[in-house]
């Protein structure tokens, strides 16, 4: 009886793993059709990564002037990317591969941790993490316009790396807290410096509230008459010294080497920005939902998560939230918090590992026939995905413009001029602007409003404005008036034959 028990539960969990894979594939090609995804997805901020990797093509001192976020997201983001890149000709499928990788690894780190926290089988919480992703993902779609935080687990360079990265710090401080152990140390280490080198919003989501965590539960002992744990004495002072090492070497690199965005000036005064009327706003009641979602099942689970845990998940709502409340501009500043919504899924795991595998199978397979259905209506989601379609709709007319030679180099506004240029394959370069003229860098690179973006070793030469989003009174006090002015598709492109000189551009 003993060989076909284990035949069977064998068989479930393939079936188990089998299903979360179908169930993450589809719910991501599904939400890579919305217009919602792919208009976050192609915009300045998320084309960045494919920016700099061509631009790493060009040779290291090219690449050195890149302008890099305030958040460089080395690791894993951009080093994913990097590893991505050569395997397709193009551009496009990169951005598919990291989106379908960044998403399997999330619901892999996720139903991982579920299953240590005492869910079900490490399967079954693979195929519930995988469900609820789905279900999650859908409410940004289309019918909101607003970008969930499940949206964001599809992009580069907006917080998604930190997120599986604190998640697998999290299954590395487990283990440890048991006994000094320096290979799990070590590991801890190595990934709390990488992880704080690219993205300090990790220090907020991990770092500062395991600290807390480790405190709150050694003050208990500390009450009870008894010794501070050793392991935890020693996982506290890696991460401090790690921190400290990780924010150091961000800080050289950045005086010696490379070039980013400046920081933000914190001040309590930006508080001053919310007002009543933000309490209407979509975005703030998906964060209520996952706090009040996430305290209920916390409280559910208090008997069995251990006190780091409730510590760890408590200290770092609030970590999160304050860093929210500051930072808080639009509903894009839902990427801070990445991490509360992945433990809402992490806690709901655990909770639904009580219903029983036989109603979890009969559950998620639903889901999983719900998003074959949605895709077999738009069958063009998985044979042709809209994320390797896309094309800024005036890059054809530039091209047939620049092999006419009426123009050579460019100049648009900045949330249309790296989408434009990319979709030429950098053949016809396009330079990003403030809408008044005046040359913007932010998040690109500044060699290229002197050199040729095509030619690093030739110097620039613009004649052309893309009128999309500028300000046309504007552009003709910076510039003086056009040469002519052509219709691409709904843009108007100013030419200027005789050339344009951004030192007028200020």
């Amino acid at each position: 009886m003993t060989q076909p028990r284990a035949n069977a539960t064998s068989n479930a969990t393939w079936l188990a793993a089998l299903l979360a894979i179908l169930i993450g594939l589809a719910a991501s090609l599904n939400a890579l059709g919305f217009h919602t995804v792919t208009g976050l997805l192609f915009n300045t901020d998320m084309l960045l990564p494919v920016d700099l990797l061509h631009d790493v093509t060009l040779g290291v001192d090219v690449a050195r002037q890149f302008q890099l976020p305030r958040v460089p997201s080395f690791f894993p983001d951009l080093a994913v990317m990097a590893l991505l890149r050569p395997i397709w000709v193009g551009w496009h499928a990169p951005l598919l591969a990291y989106a379908l990788l960044s998403a399997a690894a999330l619901i892999v780190m996720t139903a991982r941790l579920a299953a240590r926290l005492g869910g079900p089988s490490w399967a079954m919480c693979l195929m519930v993490t995988a469900a609820l992703f789905a279900l999650l993902l859908l409410p940004g779609a289309d019918w909101l316009g607003l970008p969930t935080p499940a949206i964001f687990a599809l992009m580069p360079v907006i917080h998604s790396g930190s997120t599986l990265l604190v998640f697998a710090a999290v299954l590395l401080v487990l283990p440890a807290r048991r006994s000094v152990r320096p290979v799990l140390l070590a590991a801890l280490a190595g990934l709390i410096f990488l992880a704080s080198l690219s993205d300090k919003l990790f220090d907020v989501a991990f770092v500062l509230p395991c600290l807390a965590a480790l405190a709150a539960v050694n003050l208990v002992t500390l009450r009870a008459r008894q010794p501070i744990s050793r392991p935890d004495l020693a996982i506290g002072m890696v991460l401090v010294v790690s921190v400290v090492a990780g924010l150091g070497a961000e800080r050289w690199l950045f005086r010696v080497w490379l070039v980013r965005q400046p920081d933000i000036p914190l001040s309590l005064r930006d508080l001053q920005n919310w007002r009543w009327d933000y309490a209407a706003r979509p975005e703030l009641w998906l964060v209520a939902f996952c706090l009040i979602a996430g305290a209920v099942l916390l409280w559910r689970l208090r008997h069995r998560l251990e006190p780091f845990l409730l510590w760890l998940v408590a200290a770092s709502t609030a970590c999160l939230m304050a860093f929210f409340m500051l930072f808080y501009v639009d509903h894009d500043s839902l990427r801070y918090v990445q991490v509360l919504f992945w433990w809402l899924i992490v806690l709901a795991t655990v909770q639904l590992g009580r219903i029983g595998a036989r109603a979890l199978l009969v559950a998620c397979g639903g889901v999983a026939g719900l998003l074959v259905v949605a895709l077999l209506l738009t069958p063009e989601r998985v044979l042709s995905p809209p994320v390797l379609r896309w094309r800024d709709p005036a890059a054809s007319c530039l091209q047939e413009l620049a092999a006419q030679g009426r123009i050579h180099q460019g100049l648009a506004e900045i949330w249309t001029a790296r989408g434009l240029e990319i979709s030429t394959d950098w053949q016809v370069p396009v330079a990003q602007l403030a809408n008044t003229g005046a040359v913007y860098v932010w998040g690109n690179n500044r060699l290229f409003y002197a050199q040729d973006h095509r030619n690093p070793t030739l110097p620039a030469r613009f004649d052309f404005v893309v009128m999309r989003d500028m300000r046309p009174q504007a552009v003709r006090a910076r510039f003086g008036p056009p040469g002519e002015i052509v219709a691409c598709g709904p843009d108007q492109v100013w030419l200027y034959p005789a050339g344009l000189t951004l030192q007028s551009a200020g």
